[in-house]
């Protein structure tokens, strides 16, 4: 072929390559659904997967929603639920009552009954509740017997605000000075409805 014939096949060649070119760049606008072609780079965000909640089960891959009725969301047989096995965890025991419910709200009370009859080596503890904003002694009247009195100064200001007797028979009763001077105008016993004057 001659000069002629090579540059017309270059240019020949040159076009299909630029048609090509431009119709490939109109595919890609096409389905950006844009007309500027964007040299930014593209980011894309994926929504992360919630963490189940305590009502539902799960195995890798899927998870069963279950609502407060026990059943699956849509989409979700029971059949697929049934392949779920739950773990076999007990169930916590109820903790133990503490006395009356007046009682619980309470620190110091608490601590003090928790010494109800409980023995100690000695015939008196002082301060068993050090660190705390009160002060507690213990007394063990009868040796081996367990502690039977107790002794409460609400502020450490070293004047007895309470004084508790723990009877042979389970029962408690409470001398208390409500002027914090040690002078006891206030005597009470604990009922299961909580402290009521004493008879």
């Amino acid at each position: 072929m001659g000069l002629a014939g090579d540059v017309k096949l270059k240019t020949f060649l040159l076009a299909v390559g630029g048609v090509a070119a431009l119709g490939a760049g109109g595919l890609y606008l096409a389905a950006d659904g844009g007309d500027e072609v964007s040299t930014a780079p593209r980011v894309e965000t994926f929504e992360p997967t919630p963490a189940p909640s305590a009502g539902d089960e799960v195995r890798p891959g899927v998870t069963i929603n279950r609502g407060l009725d026990g059943a699956t969301d849509a989409g979700e047989t029971e059949a697929a639920a049934a392949d779920v096995a739950a773990p076999d965890v007990a169930e916590p025991a109820p903790a133990a009552a503490e006395g009356p419910p007046t009682l619980r709200r309470d620190p110091v009370e608490a601590a003090v009954l928790g010494w109800k009859q409980r023995s100690i080596p000695v015939k008196k503890k002082k301060d068993v509740s050090k660190g705390r904003a009160w002060k507690i002694n213990v007394y063990q009247d009868d040796p081996g017997a367990g502690v039977n009195r107790a002794k409460v100064d609400l502020d450490r200001d070293d004047a007895w605000d309470h004084k508790y007797t723990f009877e042979p028979d389970g029962g408690v009763t409470r001398k208390v000075a409500p002027n914090d001077d040690e002078n006891y105008t206030v005597q009470e016993r604990l009922t299961d409805a909580g402290w009521v004057p004493a008879q």
